[in-house]
């Protein structure tokens, strides 16, 4: 892929890019013993924030942390669960992306997965998704948030 220096960082380490951009990893889910990181990325020249997590965030302690840091502008996150034998809920559902959005507050949502598995064997039949992007849209709607949801396709570029 071209790269010649990757940085890793533990939740809540920062890693400033060429004074440009600031990248602040998160505490995320705990997937197969393991703990991922979301990550806000914010932009020095505009003061602008994307928080971007993959899998799970609902830890209340975690996210108002994160609301403290500053205003986050645009969320990309899932918003259909997904259910796995064994693992349990590993994908935030309608609800969780609710919360997150309901706290942060931001400008735009914009969805990752909507819940689509894209694998063969046994366990996409034994994996079950938990909520609808619907759902979510209408906890959206009933709310007094101003947040905007986006939906894309793949490789499609969306303006924020």
């Amino acid at each position: 892929m071209g790269y010649d220096r990757v940085i890793s960082l533990s939740p809540w380490q920062t890693y400033i890019f060429d004074q440009r951009v600031e990248i602040t990893a998160t505490p995320g889910a705990k997937i197969q013993g393991q703990w991922e990181n979301g990550f806000l990325v914010h932009a020095l020249v505009t003061d602008k924030t994307l928080y971007y997590e993959p899998h799970l965030a609902t830890d209340p302690a975690t996210i108002d942390r994160i609301h403290k840091l500053g205003n986050v502008e645009t969320i990309i996150a899932p918003i259909v669960g997904q259910i796995f034998p064994l693992l349990g809920k590993v994908i935030m559902n309608p609800q969780d992306a609710f919360y997150l959005a309901s706290v942060l507050q931001p400008q735009w949502y914009l969805p990752t997965g909507v819940g689509k598995i894209q694998a063969s064997g046994i366990l996409p039949q034994l994996t079950r998704s938990d909520g609808t992007m619907a759902e979510f849209s209408e906890l959206l709607a009933r709310s007094q948030l101003s947040t905007q949801l986006l939906t894309a396709q793949s490789g499609e570029t969306v303006a924020l």
